[in-house]
């Protein structure tokens, strides 16, 4: 194996280890004829701690061949661990390889979805919600029936190379606003020209009016994206075009620093589960990596409070297809039950119908006009010289976390089957355009500026949301700039160059 294959593997030792079902992987390589039975029995008898065994076999897979580097990606592709072979391949978790995609067994779909055959909504087939509420979940599903099923082999659509500058022609200077005020003139998802996700990288460190969240690390942090497309037993509820979410949305996350982490059409429990769940494996890597934020975006049919998973709907019991998000999921990433996250900003996307009610907008009056950049530039902070009282060995469990939301309660999520999720191609766009000196109370305020100026070929609206528990910094991304000390100082150490440091750079 080539020098710089063994160091892309052990550069990525704590993902792999913690991450990839290793039996998967290894019923592949077996297969293959790169590893044997007895090379694994070795590394069982030798360490006990499956964590250790998994750091064992990719070390000890670094003295292979020289074609082994490439099977072992081609091994965790047909293993549905796309995201894992993507950073492999690349060499660098920031880049992407046009290669590296994995085919899938496609559903048909039917156009009679709902109203149209372009902006579909996100609650399920024809607007139909089951009924009843969802609670805890049955007994786990077992761990070795979820990947036999088709649908979990999990694919992600392919990712062209990016080519030209990190830097958009478009920028988040006082101008921006005038800009996100002329999209209002009303359009549809499916006029407008694909999206590019190219972001601009950071000038300087921000460290916000109130004291801003560490956002310097590299890796910056841990990602997860969950998009369910196919549903088992449901082929009328495909959600054609959402591929283009994980697309885009991987990219502007990759772009800002975060090491990514895909699974497409996931059953509940596969999440869940309190010992094989990816929820589990993913935040088993907080533990190991010291990084600055976590960001989880959920993706797939909904009600409100509700995610659809890819299980068949019961009739007898709605919560066997359905995560209650804040009690199985958000929960899991509080102080209780994640204390390697205390202190450090969690970001969710939820990308889901939260209802079955239709936007059909109003119609504009007088006091609709005000600007802005006149609202934003006047909020000002009531803090002062506020000086905490809370005992520092007692903290609220839930905190420093913000739900970002597609649309408001009681109403669907549209799609457009050629562009993907209206919010997920609209929060991108903002991001990687603005994130360089905006922090992200601001971005999801334009992410809903520029939201007000979509409609459907039928007049329909949509209105995206967010709700924050407990955020008390500003929190910037800073893409581009990653934590060196050099004498006394930050620096980049894409560049190796020296970057001031601003007092406040967020631009109202």
């Amino acid at each position: 194996m080539e020098q710089v294959d063994r160091d892309t593997i052990q550069r990525n030792i704590v993902m792999l280890s913690t991450m990839v079902d290793l039996e998967a992987l290894y019923r592949e390589l077996i297969h293959r004829g790169v590893i044997d039975q007895l090379f694994l029995d070795r590394i069982k008898t030798t360490y006990r701690v499956p964590q250790e065994q998994a750091q064992e076999f990719f070390m000890s897979y670094t003295k292979r061949g020289p074609s082994a580097f490439q099977v072992l990606v081609e091994s965790l592709e047909r293993s549905g661990h796309i995201s894992e072979a993507r950073t492999l391949s690349s060499n660098n978790v920031n880049s992407y390889n046009a290669n590296v995609f994995i085919s899938h067994p496609v559903v048909s779909s039917t156009t009679g979805e709902v109203s149209s055959t372009v902006n579909r909504s996100e609650n399920g087939t024809n607007g139909y919600f089951p009924q009843g509420s969802s609670s805890s979940s049955n007994s786990p599903t077992s761990s070795t029936s979820i990947p036999n099923s088709p649908l979990m082999r999990h694919h992600m659509s392919r990712v062209e190379p990016l080519s030209g500058s990190n830097s958009p022609t478009s920028s988040c200077s006082s101008s921006s606003t005038d800009q996100l005020r002329s999209s209002l003139n009303t359009c549809t998802i499916s006029e407008q020209p694909p999206l590019v996700i190219r972001v601009r990288h950071a000038e300087q460190y921000n460290v916000g009016i109130h004291h801003a969240y560490s956002m310097m690390s590299r890796p910056r942090g841990f990602a997860l994206i969950v998009n369910n497309i196919e549903f088992l037993g449901d082929p009328q509820s495909r959600r054609d075009g959402a591929e283009k979410d994980s697309v885009h949305l991987q990219q502007l996350l990759e772009q800002l620093g975060f090491q990514v982490l895909v699974r497409h059409n996931v059953r509940k429990q596969e999440l869940i589960h309190h010992e094989t769940g990816i929820i589990k494996r993913f935040l088993d890597q907080f533990r190991s990596v010291n990084v600055d934020a976590a960001i989880v975006a959920i993706m797939s049919h909904g009600k409100e409070g509700h995610i659809r998973s890819v299980d068949p709907e019961s009739s007898r019991n709605s919560s066997q297809n359905y995560w209650h998000f804040y009690d199985e999921i958000l929960k899991h990433f509080n102080n209780r039950y994640c204390p390697a996250l205390k202190g450090k900003p969690k970001i969710f996307i939820v990308q889901a119908c939260q209802g079955e009610r239709r936007d059909r907008g109003v119609r504009r009056t007088q006091i609709d006009g005000r600007d802005l950049s006149t609202e934003e530039s006047t909020v000002s902070s009531s803090f002062g010289e506020w000086v905490p009282t809370m005992p520092p060995d007692n903290i609220p469990e839930t905190e420093d976390m913000i739900v970002c939301y597609s649309t408001v309660p009681g109403f669907v999520s549209n799609r457009d089957i050629e562009h993907g999720t209206w919010y997920i191609r609209t929060l991108c766009k903002i991001f990687m355009e603005c994130a360089w000196n905006t922090d992200v109370i601001k971005l999801l305020q334009r992410v809903g500026w520029e939201m007000r100026g979509i409609s459907s070929e039928f007049g329909t609206k949509q209105m995206s949301s967010f709700h924050v528990l407990g955020l008390h910094h500003d929190l910037y991304f800073n893409p581009g700039l990653f934590e060196n000390t050099l004498n006394g100082r930050r620096r980049s150490s894409a560049d190796g160059e020296r970057f001031p440091i601003a007092n406040n750079t967020a631009v109202p």
